[in-house]
């Protein structure tokens, strides 16, 4: 356990050290964007291009609620700290148990399991009312179909339409041995007062198969999607929200954020977020 530790600390180590040579090796850039106000980091299942603030830690924690085939409970908790103005640094984990399922042609299908996943995300400037990130990061999966370490991708951007709508796209991918998965997603945040907006979400996959066939046991392909109520208030300078909602994703690191629940199955899900 002990040396897992330090091979997760010295991968982040390296990981922060790539993704920083463009700020470290050249001068302050007049066009490098101001701090982030403090906006949510994810829709439901895709991530948005808000940065952490710098010198800040921030978190949430979301359980998902399964039925159908899938039939499970599954947690997940994330912390980012903003390293730069423009720079974050993350862990995320989605965690369930494993179970066992019996195909309608007799075959066990074996999912659940465990990710882990350090990224680091870095925000581009403005354009045109737009904002910008790229993110990438490696995931430590220990589920009975993935046990390598491997690494994620994203990019995410979004514009606020109407001064009550927010547009967001999130393509995204994780390259996994011999069938990577690479997802496009879109999602939006209406505002429907002050405290209350609706969110939602999808992300169509676009390469690679992310999911079991309940039928042969055949790897499948599925979309992921996801709706929400979402409730912010703020207090002791902290800003908080909290999502009620129904989808069919098992988690929020990237891998399962790209992943569906098996045989078509949904449930509903809460998210508590806080930020400074």
């Amino acid at each position: 356990m002990k040396e897992a530790v330090v091979i997760v600390h010295r991968h982040l180590l390296l990981l922060l050290s790539l993704l920083s040579l463009p700020v470290l090796s050249s001068p302050a850039r007049a066009t490098d964007p101001p701090p982030d106000p403090p906006t949510a980091n994810r829709v439901v299942n895709i991530d948005t291009a808000a940065i952490a603030q710098k010198g800040k830690v921030d978190g949430s924690v979301d359980m998902r609620f399964l039925s159908g085939d899938e039939n499970r409970t599954i947690g997940s908790i994330s912390l980012r700290y903003g390293v730069l103005s423009h720079l974050e640094a993350g862990i995320r984990a989605t965690t369930g148990l494993t179970r066992s399922f019996t195909a309608e042609n007799g075959s066990v299908i074996r999912y659940g399991g465990r990710d882990t996943e350090i990224y680091a995300k870095y925000g581009l400037p403005d354009y045109h009312g737009a904002r910008f990130a790229l993110q990438g990061g490696l995931s430590f999966p220990a589920t009975p179909a993935q046990h390598n370490t491997t690494g994620t991708f994203g990019a995410m951007g979004e514009i606020s339409l109407f001064d009550r709508a927010v547009f967001y796209v999130n393509p995204r991918a994780v390259f996994l041995d011999s069938n990577s998965l690479v997802g496009v997603g879109i999602g939006t945040s209406v505002r429907i007062c002050d405290r209350v907006h609706l969110i939602g979400d999808w992300t169509p996959i676009v390469s690679g198969r992310n999911t079991i066939s309940t039928v042969d046991a055949t790897r499948a392909r599925g979309d992921v999607w996801g709706v929400a109520v979402r409730l912010t208030t703020s207090g002791g300078g902290w800003h908080y929200d909290l999502d009620l909602g129904y989808s069919n994703a098992i988690g929020s690191t990237t891998g399962t954020s790209l992943t569906p629940s098996l045989g078509g199955s949904s449930g509903f899900y809460f998210a508590l977020r806080a930020r400074p």
